[in-house]
């Protein structure tokens, strides 16, 4: 675990300053769950999609789940459609499903093990989130708070709640600010080359 959390600490994340604003779009076409349902199915009450990108050896992103579980029990009453993204090529359907399980993540999940999405989004860590509005356009990228500090330290209480903040914005038809800093957390793994 200590040495899974220096891999994170190594990410580049002294810098605090916040990301600039989203310019990708997401393809909402053709991407699916684990059990092959369409990730993305257009619906009238979903106003906005939640991209969170998890790692299944980061002790960061794995440390939310309670708060990822808050989240969608929160939001998804209010429009917003949270989904688990695996961008990690070594994880399948098999490990991602143990992991769902084993943190009680109670949202849909899929993979990302070739990182389309997460290069769409323009993710570099685990977690970090996206959300795009209906059509697939990033309107937000971030942290989720300021749990974790950019040098590594946990802090014992959150003072910054990024992507509520965010969320709270859009769904009130308002510009969503920035994060406040960059997301601390593991970086993404390294795609295999085909052969």
């Amino acid at each position: 675990m200590i040495f899974l959390l220096l891999i994170c600490m190594t990410v580049g994340q002294s810098d605090a300053a916040a990301k600039p604003a989203p310019t990708g779009t997401v393809n909402l076409q053709g991407p699916t769950d684990l059990d092959g349902k369409v990730l993305f199915a257009s619906s009238d009450k979903v106003r906005f999609h939640c991209l969170i990108f998890l790692g299944t050896e980061c002790p960061v992103s794995n440390g939310y789940s309670p708060e990822y579980k808050r989240l969608y029990q929160e939001y998804g009453a209010k429009g917003v459609a949270l989904v688990g993204i695996h961008p990690d090529p070594d994880v399948d359907g098999d490990r991602a499903r143990q992991h769902a399980k084993e943190y009680q993540l109670p949202f849909p999940i899929a993979l990302d093990r070739e990182q389309k999405l997460a290069r769409s989004a323009g993710v570099q860590v685990t977690p970090e989130v996206a959300v795009l509005d209906p059509k697939g356009k990033v309107v937000w990228i971030g942290r989720i708070d300021d749990a974790w500090m950019p040098n590594g330290k946990k802090r014992t209480t959150v003072t910054q709640r990024d992507l509520r903040i965010a969320l709270d914005a859009l769904l009130g038809g308002k510009t969503p600010p920035p994060a406040a800093a960059r997301p601390f957390g593991c970086p993404l793994p390294e795609v295999h080359s085909k052969p």
